[in-house]
Order: C-alpha cells, then structure tokens, then sequence
C-alpha cells in the first residue's frame, strides 16, 4: 500500500489543478486486505491483483452523459496521462499487479470518476483517500 499512496500522491495533486475539492483513492482487496463476498471474501493475493483507483469529482463526473454509468478517466485528457504514468510506475514497482485480464487484453490502471454523491452512498467504507 506504501507504493501505492506514494506513486499516486503526486497524481492526486495533478487531479486537484483540475478540480480542487476532488479526492483521489483507492478500494477493493488491496485496501481491505480481502476479496468482496462475490470472490469469497479471500485474502488480498499479492501475485494477482488490480487497483481499483477512483476520483470523486462533482466537476469531473459532469462532463460526462447523466445516465452514464461508468466513467472512466479514459475519456478525459489530462486524467488519462496522469493514469498512463501511473499504470507503467506500479506495473514497475509491483510485480504482482495484474498486466493483462481474464480475457487476455491489458489490465491498465484507471481511474472511475464518482459524484460525491455515489462516493457517499457506495464507497465510502473500504476505501484509502490518497489527499
């Protein structure tokens, strides 16, 4: 988790010039230290795991459709290459950090994009803010 919130610090300042009240984090088994019910509730497996990062961002979300469901920082510049440089540090530094999913295409690092809202009602427990 250290090199985790450490490589993703200086991002969370990056995404705060975009929108200062964001918050930047991350969630799932490598924050809880376990898998969710539908995986059993297993222990984090620190030779295959992802990172569920997440920005919660009122601003962000709203450039987005409204019925848009999963808004990935794919879509927007400036997080895309903020994700791009975190997503080559960590596969660096983490040899255990998924590089390819179940259906054999690269498992890149992204950032989902909540309202404050949803980050309220969905998130909130579990989860490590990085800023």
């Amino acid at each position: 988790m250290n090199t985790v919130q450490n490589t993703m610090s200086p991002a969370a300042k990056k995404i705060k010039e975009i929108d200062p009240d964001a918050k930047v984090g991350y969630r799932g088994s490598l924050a809880t230290g376990q898998k969710g019910e539908h995986k059993g509730f297993a222990p984090f497996d620190p030779t295959d795991f992802d990172i569920d990062a997440f920005i919660v961002s009122d601003k962000l979300a709203s450039r987005f459709p409204s019925k848009k469901y999963w808004r990935s920082g794919v879509d927007i510049a400036e997080v895309n290459q903020i994700q791009s440089q975190i997503d080559r540090a960590l596969k660096e530094s983490l040899p255990g950090m998924r590089k390819v999913d179940k259906r054999g295409k690269p498992d890149n690092f992204n950032f989902r994009i909540y309202t404050q809202e949803e980050y309220n009602k969905k998130i909130r427990e579990g989860s490590h803010i990085i800023d």
